[in-house]
């Protein structure tokens, strides 16, 4: 696959960042593929020397780039090609075949395997940064197109849904916390009928950019949540619903502070020509496993507990767990008393 240079350039620091995967018996093999791609600045890598585990590393680390070898004990390179794409999750990983093979057969074994592109060793460092960049240009491409909303810039719903499935099975795996904040924008389609739908589309996108400038603060949130290792993705779900996911949560309740904060930013004054607009949102929280361990209840929970939010006139946020609820609520009168006092 070829990406002309405009676009390579475009989508670089997504590139750099893009975690790769080298599945190679050979350890010097490992380390010499990982060094030529350090060189040009990547950084990201999951090296496999046991291609028994190939499909099981796959799953649990969702790699951008496969470089794979053919010729391995026990569980070959075909084999894994095999099984990758016939994965309902996998099936449209790139995977470059790195092999000393010189069989014209391997080649076209490997590319009627669903091989993405096909490099014979020993690997020239250049031809081998180029094929990379090429192919991770092209798959940065098409996720933008397939995943992400171009407004916001923010993952949409599609991929809300298949990274939630597996952050619920990497929460249950170990007995981690998961909290789904539901954040609507409260008139924006009012907005729109009165000032016009380019107000709108440009308030939606000054009041993303305000949600992620908080969803950016990781040390600040984790350091004010005593939850330091907290992992926060933001996404776009529809015209007006923004969903924060928040994952290895410590305490559950303390989503409140983020729910405040994203709250105090969303409500600061709007210009838009001559106009001031003031914005507010209505947020629910649900949270796993206290409320439920299944993802379609999860997202019913957090959508219910925003919609009550809205009928009681927005501008806040509540919980679906009556007890996570209580909790707030306590540290609310002892905050009020203290104020008092």
């Amino acid at each position: 696959m070829k990406v002309d240079t405009m676009k390579a350039d475009v989508y670089r620091q997504q590139l750099v960042n893009s975690t790769i995967m080298i599945i190679d018996d050979e350890s010097i093999n490992l380390e010499v593929v990982q060094a030529f791609l350090e060189e040009e600045g990547y950084r990201n890598f999951i090296s496999l020397s046991d291609s028994r585990r190939a499909i099981e590393e796959i799953e649990k680390c969702r790699p951008d780039l496969l470089l794979l070898d053919i010729v391995m004990p026990n569980v070959s390179g075909f084999d894994i090609l095999d099984a990758l794409r016939s994965h309902p999750k996998l099936s449209h990983l790139p995977v470059i075949i790195l092999t000393a093979s010189t069989e014209v057969g391997d080649k076209l074994k490997a590319l009627e395997l669903g091989a993405t592109d096909f490099l014979a060793k020993p690997l020239d460092q250049s031809e081998l940064f180029l094929r990379v960049r090429n192919t991770l240009c092209a798959k940065a491409y098409q996720d933008q197109l397939a995943y992400y909303d171009p407004l916001t810039k923010l993952p949409n719903r599609q991929l809300f849904v298949e990274e939630l499935k597996w952050a619920l099975h990497v929460a249950k795996r170990h007995d981690e916390k998961l909290a789904l904040l539901n954040i609507e924008i409260d008139g924006l389609a009012k907005i729109k009928d009165t000032i016009g739908l380019e107000a709108g589309d440009e308030v939606l996108s000054i009041v993303s950019q305000r949600i992620q400038s908080v969803v950016r603060d990781m040390d600040l949130l984790g350091r004010a949540m005593g939850d330091e290792e907290t992992e926060f993705k933001l996404f776009h779900l529809d015209s007006a619903v923004f969903t924060l996911r928040l994952n290895r949560l410590k305490n559950a309740e303390n989503t409140s502070y983020i729910a405040e904060r994203i709250l105090r930013e969303v409500r600061r004054v709007i210009h838009f020509g001559e106009r001031e607009i003031v914005i507010t949102a209505s947020i629910g929280i649900a949270t796993y496993p206290a409320e439920s361990e299944d993802l379609e209840t999860l997202l019913k929970l957090a959508s219910s507990a925003k919609n009550f939010v809205k009928r009681q006139g927005g501008n806040n946020f509540q919980f679906s767990c009556e007890d996570i609820s209580k909790m707030y609520e306590k540290r609310l009168r002892v905050e009020t008393q203290l104020r008092r006092a």
